[in-house]
């Protein structure tokens, strides 16, 4: 059940990634071409028929390979795997030549927006049901599981439909049409890596205190085969699709959310929380009131260790490939990062603050004592939040405080700090405004119902003290807000606007070639608009002389201008218009 929970969170990931990529793909990403509605249809069928054929395929492969037990008495299915194969295959083989017939007419249809979510898609699902062939396989191997023909077959049949689309999307696929893929499967692969080495290194651990009922840490299994098994489907699956593919892939702002929210603040969070709750185990052992023993007290310590180690070792590998992918300078990447870990420790810290003020609530009314065994053990779970968590946000916060004093213009004027700021004050600010809300509303009904009492102050308690934790947490950061509020905002370039290139052509022609030139310029400037990384082009004309025609043009990079000038096209346009132009000037220009 673990794969199945790993997988569905991974499908959530990518529908995520899918998302933000149609939100944030630009018109340069894709071609945008004529055709949509026999595009959609053609690749419905492509994808649907590729589905259908691989499971008859696979599933009558499976039945004449002589391992384990072959289904041959289920009619029902092998009916089904037959109409699969019988009508599919042939299906398929013919919507192969229409959209190879359509590719070979236009090449340019397979840099489509529609073409990149076809390969995205088949190639994450057939990578799925490899990983479920695999996970089949390697269970009947080394445990009692059994293993049958199917399995390999969809191993083999699965594998092949994985192999074939990866390679073809990252052959046909612009730079970066394929980072959702990419991102998607080291998604999968790193969260397989990360569920193999918690079960390895809390199996380790198991091993090495393996003492009696009275110690401290108990063993109760030893799940090494399961966590090996584990690591070696995902390993390879993430150093395909992250060290060989979407790590060397241009470094957008897609590349670093994936970067920062699933490999250092998904890790962070993971390793705080994990960290936090083994403290806990062993304070709440020795400091608190324990009514188990030692065997069920400390049954999942092992698995929190395990998770907190595995949880650091995907973080500190993540920052480094964050620290890697940026210059010395100071960027909002970097910006982004600080201020997610300072966000994640000063949340853990305002819920150890919040329990001790549930238990001090408590206290003052009576509702309970400090002193009982359940206010103990709360407060030393508080202390624990509050010292793991507050150790991270302290830490982090004085580096960021640092920065502001090194570069006060730059930072304060950084419109992620301008945000981070306004996002705490405005969140914390609306919690702080809900709770007050809602303890207002507690008071009120016990009031006008049978009075306040005891009761009503247990009811209250946890929101009171939310409303006061959010509360100083939003003036904090209102404060400096303030401070801060009349610096101006300073947009930080993207790599991408950096790179951007700017021309200003000034063409005069030759008299009575005027009218000529120009239809064919504006023919011609039909078809580069259509080129790679051609963003503008406009063809302008003087009105106080007729023979003189200006350009303007934005070219995404420099790569993709000097490919339009060794294109058949420009060649072509030079050959006619050299000898119909007397003089030209270009200026190259750059963005303020």
């Amino acid at each position: 059940m673990i794969f199945v929970g790993l997988l569905l969170n991974i499908l959530i990931f990518g529908l995520v990634i899918f998302g933000i990529k149609k939100i944030f793909s630009n018109s340069n990403r894709h071609v945008q071409k004529e055709g949509a509605v026999r595009r959609f249809f053609q690749l419905t069928l492509l994808f649907g028929l590729t589905i259908v054929s691989a499971i008859g395929l696979s599933g009558l492969t499976g039945r004449i390979i002589p391992i384990g037990d072959v289904l041959t008495t289920n009619r029902e299915t092998l009916a089904l795997e037959s109409a699969f194969a019988a009508v599919g295959l042939p299906l398929l083989l013919l919507i192969i030549v229409w959209v190879k017939k359509t590719v070979q007419r236009d090449p340019e249809e397979l840099q489509t927006l529609a073409w990149n979510l076809y390969l995205t898609a088949i190639t994450i699902i057939s990578l799925i049901l490899l990983i479920v062939a695999q996970v089949n396989i390697y269970n009947g191997f080394f445990t009692n599981d059994d293993v049958s023909g199917k399995d390999f077959s969809q191993l083999l049949v699965w594998g092949a439909v994985w192999l074939f689309h990866f390679r073809w999307h990252k052959q046909v696929g612009t730079p970066g049409s394929s980072l959702s893929e990419h991102l998607i499967g080291s998604a999968i692969g790193l969260g397989f890596s990360f569920v193999g080495l918690l079960t390895l290194f809390s199996s380790i651990l198991s091993t090495l205190f393996n003492f009696n009922e009275n110690t401290i840490i108990v063993s109760s299994f030893d799940p090494i085969i399961d966590g090996l098994i584990t690591l070696a489907i995902g390993l390879p699956i993430w150093f395909i699709y992250w060290v060989k593919s979407a790590e060397k892939q241009p470094k957008e702002p897609l590349w670093y959310g994936y970067v920062l929210l699933v490999g250092v603040g998904a890790s962070l969070l993971m390793t705080l929380l994990t960290a936090a709750l083994s403290i806990n185990d062993v304070l709440v052992w020795f400091l608190g009131d324990v009514s188990a023993d030692a065997s069920t007290h400390f049954g999942d310590l092992t698995q929190t260790i395990g998770a907190a180690m595995a949880g650091s070792m995907v973080l500190f590998y993540h920052r480094q490939v964050l620290e890697n992918s940026q210059e010395a300078a100071r960027s909002d990447i970097r910006r982004v990062y600080e201020y997610v870990i300072s966000a994640i420790g000063l949340a853990a810290a305002a819920g150890g603050v919040t329990l001790i003020l549930v238990s001090i609530i408590e206290s003052i009314f009576g509702a309970a004592t400090l002193s009982n065994s359940s206010s103990v053990n709360t407060l030393i779970g508080a202390f624990t939040l509050i010292l793991v968590g507050g150790s991270v946000w302290v830490l982090q916060w004085r580096s960021i405080q640092s920065s502001v004093k090194r570069y006060p213009v730059a930072e304060q004027g950084s419109i992620i700090r301008r945000g981070y700021l306004l996002l705490l004050f405005g969140v914390v600010g609306l919690t702080a405004v809900i709770v007050l809300v809602t303890t207002a509303y507690l008071l009120f009904y016990d009031l006008f119902q049978n009075g306040i009492s005891t009761n009503t102050v247990n009811k209250i308690r946890f929101p009171l003290a939310i409303f006061l934790t959010s509360g100083v947490i939003s003036k904090y950061h209102w404060n400096i807000y303030k401070i801060e509020k009349d610096i101006e905002v300073i947009k930080e370039k993207s790599s991408k606007e950096a790179e951007k290139i700017y021309f200003f052509v000034e063409i005069k022609l030759k008299p009575r070639s005027a009218e000529k030139v120009i239809d064919v310029l504006n023919k011609y400037a039909t078809h580069v608009r259509k080129e790679k990384g051609c963003e503008k082009l406009d063809v302008l004309r003087d009105p106080k002389s007729k023979s003189t025609i200006y350009l303007y043009e934005i070219w995404t990079t420099t790569a993709d201008h000097k490919a339009h000038l060794a294109s058949e096209g420009f060649a072509g346009w030079k050959a006619y218009s050299d000898p119909l132009i007397s003089s030209f000037e270009v200026k190259s220009l750059t963005h303020s």
